[in-house]
């Protein structure tokens, strides 16, 4: 019994170990990622339809210090990055009196557009993919800039810079420094995010794989998991019942003649029995084990497939597309080689 469902079980395993395992398809080449934005699967409404498109709120950044002498530094960030992208990227610009109307309704302080909260829910709100906002405090000396950009979808920070700018001339220069570090940043929203993968993961199997567009991956491992999990838990109920029957075994009795005392009818057919049930408990513990460890390791390492692997997605210019990944795979999965959405990294081409 043992034997079998062992083998059943690795057997499984085996076939979900196989089909993970990456091998280097012909024709492999290294690629870079561009400057451009990238459209996920599930935004195509077919091979003839265009892409959905993101939608982004530019904020006003906050005057911390309520100086009036770099008032003007409050739209003129946000304009400067929208204006530096927008020819870039393919996206829509949830308009300044949409976000101010939601503002004034929720009775918004100038404090509460740096709060990430309150920002999140008027993302959510409005719809809206991602927020580029930020804060400026200023001194006699200098300004202390900090942009930053909201991934709505995924409630985290995506980007995010700081500077300490000095009054002189080279202020203006500083200033745009900010505007294009942030620009360059906002491919990052039309990525799904590793961090995002794994907590999704870890919450429900092969959820994260699913967010990052590997479908058949998702199904895989959720079934694969999902029937481990049960596996082991029906060894557990197996188990404790066997426990239950040692417990409540009670052998047949018979009274001895003429000494009047009560005895087991049959002692050897009883040691026989106990002896099964201790048995029969040992193999569903043993195979408990079994199948919960397997089940685990593969959850552990689906754990890092959804945060290491990236799905095929498509870039998309503001005049042309193209496809990212030439090659199609089952499991649509590509490997990074150096930082998490770093525009000079470098992808290798796995083909499953």
């Amino acid at each position: 019994m043992l034997q079998k469902s062992v083998q059943l079980f690795v057997g499984i395993s085996v076939l979900m170990g196989a089909s993970v395992a990456p091998v280097f398809s012909a024709g492999e080449e290294q690629k870079t990622k561009t400057s451009a934005p990238v459209v996920i699967e599930a935004d195509k409404q077919g091979p003839a339809a265009a892409p959905v498109v993101k939608k982004l709120i530019f904020l006003d950044f906050y005057n911390e210090s309520n100086d009036p002498n770099v008032k003007w530094l409050t739209d003129s960030i946000g304009e400067s990055i929208f204006e530096l992208t927008k020819s870039k990227y393919n996206y829509v610009r949830i308009e300044p009196k949409v976000w101010r109307e939601y503002a004034k309704t929720k009775n918004f302080k100038p404090e509460d557009f740096y709060d990430t909260e309150k920002l999140q829910a008027m993302g959510f709100a409005l719809k809206a993919d991602g927020i580029i906002f930020g804060k400026f405090t200023s001194s006699p000396e200098n300004i202390v800039i900090s942009g930053k950009i909201l991934s709505v979808v995924d409630k985290e920070i995506v980007a995010e810079k700081n500077i300490t700018v000095p009054f002189s001339s080279q202020m203006f220069e500083d200033v745009q420094d900010v505007s294009e570090t942030l620009g360059s940043r906002i491919k990052d929203l039309f990525y799904p995010s590793d961090r995002g993968a794994l907590w999704r993961s870890a919450l429900l199997p092969g959820w994260g794989q699913f967010y990052k567009q590997r479908k058949t991956a998702g199904y895989i491992y959720s079934g694969v998991i999902g029937t481990g999990a049960a596996f082991s838990l029906f060894s557990l109920i197996m188990l404790e019942s066997t426990k239950s029957q040692y417990k409540s075994y009670n052998p047949d009795h018979v009274k001895t003649e003429p000494q009047g005392e009560f005895g087991i009818k049959d002692p050897d057919a009883t040691r026989a029995e106990f002896s099964r049930l201790v048995n029969k408990a040992d193999q569903w513990y043993q195979i408990m084990m079994i199948s919960a460890g397997i089940t685990f390791t593969i959850y552990l390492w689906h754990l890092f497939d959804a945060w290491f692997f990236e799905g095929s997605y498509i870039e998309l210019g503001k005049q042309s597309a193209k496809v990212y990944e030439q090659q199609e795979s089952i499991f649509g999965a590509n490997v990074r080689l150096t930082g998490d959405r770093d525009p000079l990294s470098l992808r290798v081409n796995y083909a499953f």
